[in-house]
């Protein structure tokens, strides 16, 4: 096994060639072996994002094995491949976030426009059910206003008033009762006819 140390690298990743042999002995033909490797290297590549951005080498080994290095000068013959599957993965992550991104914010704004929607649904019944007692309340302020009207209108026309008493018998006011009661209808009308 051959393993190429970072810290002697300043900055290149850990690239590990596999030898022929190692494999070997777990039982792994050379067939197997070099799709093994090839499998391994793309792996790591597609791991290693940094390794996938800078420039990769292939070679071949002391053994005929195949080798994958950041470094050419390793190897006599190398030559440079193009790994471009990590840069693709990551602009299909980066577009797959920014669609993502922009479904959250439709669906923040959709879910905005149904919350304003509503209230403005909210609002308007409100309002709807403050101008339907607005008007009852006007009804009931008209129809005392009438009742006010014509009691006092009848008060002002009688020479005498009455009230029944439990018996069903009248009973006649005197002059200062007539008095107080047609003042009394009268702060009545100003009540519900006044402004």
């Amino acid at each position: 096994m051959r393993r190429v140390d970072a810290a002697q690298q300043k900055g290149s990743r850990v690239v590990i060639c596999l030898s022929h042999f190692a494999l070997w002995e777990l039982g792994v033909n050379k067939v197997n072996f070099t799709a093994m490797l090839a499998g391994l290297a793309v792996g790591c590549l597609l791991v290693l994002k940094p390794v996938a951005s800078q420039t990769v080498y292939r070679a071949v080994d002391d053994m005929g094995n195949p080798a994958f290095t950041d470094r050419a000068e390793e190897y006599e013959g190398a030559e440079e491949i193009s790994i471009t599957v990590a840069a693709a993965r990551e602009r299909r992550l980066s577009r797959e976030r920014t669609l993502q991104s922009n479904a959250d914010q439709t669906a923040s704004d959709a879910a905005d426009d149904k919350y304003m929607t509503f209230a403005k649904g909210v609002r308007e019944s409100q309002e709807a059910e403050d101008a339907v007692a607005e008007m009852q309340q006007q009804d009931v302020k008209q129809a005392n206003c009438d009742k006010a009207t014509k009691r006092l209108d009848k008060y002002k026309s009688a020479r005498r008033l009455y009230r029944e008493t439990d018996g069903g018998e009248r009973e006649y006011l005197s002059d200062e009762q007539t008095d107080t009661a047609r003042a009394d209808a009268a702060r009545k009308v100003d009540q519900w006819c006044g402004g």
